[in-house]
């Protein structure tokens, strides 16, 4: 074999084993994800993605899924980013770092021709007028919309797998207090924020 073909054969493993990694990465989580649920030990996930942030707390994850901030928590971390959003707060991914995964929706777009008065989204050549027999066509418009296709897997990195410029700490007590919080007080409890 040339040396190319040796290189692209061992890229193709290298690639290969990267993929295999990947999918028993995410085959962990997800399973682990389920046990929680099966099992009802899921409150302290679903807090942690309850909880109202501070102003000025723009971490990323916030902005994603349920689902995926519990992918992210079961994967050992509070805090996950892609490796160019670590590098836009100074940040660098350690070397050897090994990714986590979410899942990234697929989006697709869809283009209908409806027509104005109300049309269905059947994409019709033409529609006749019976009452005056004239053709309606030239009165419909486009629209367009998105729709989730499926999903993707998408690599992330560990807060705990950086290094670089501190990170701004917010406190986790809410702005407001939460439901029932004056009721458990009447009844000696407390309240506390972890």
């Amino acid at each position: 074999h040339s040396v190319a073909a040796q290189k692209q054969m061992k890229k193709q493993t290298q690639t290969e084993e990267s993929r295999a990694r990947r999918q028993v990465s995410i085959d962990a989580a997800t399973s682990a994800l389920i046990e929680r649920f099966q099992t009802g030990n899921i409150a302290d996930l679903v807090e942690q993605t309850l909880i109202e942030r501070q102003p000025g707390d723009d971490q990323p994850s916030y902005r994603w899924s349920a689902g995926n901030q519990w992918l992210m928590l079961i994967q050992g971390t509070g805090d996950a980013r892609s490796y160019n959003q670590w590098r836009a707060v100074g940040r660098q991914v350690r070397k050897g770092a090994h990714a986590i995964w979410i899942w990234a929706p697929q989006t697709r777009k869809i283009v209908n021709a409806n027509a104005v008065s109300g049309g269905n989204d059947q994409n019709e050549d033409t529609d006749t007028d019976t009452d005056t027999n004239t053709d309606k066509s030239k009165s419909k418009s486009t629209s367009e919309r998105y729709i989730i296709a499926g999903f993707r897997p998408l690599s992330m990195f560990r807060v705990e797998d950086t290094d670089g410029a501190e990170l701004p700490i917010y406190e986790y007590e809410p702005p407001t207090a939460p439901p029932l919080a004056e009721v458990a007080g009447t009844l000696g409890l407390t309240v506390q924020y972890a």
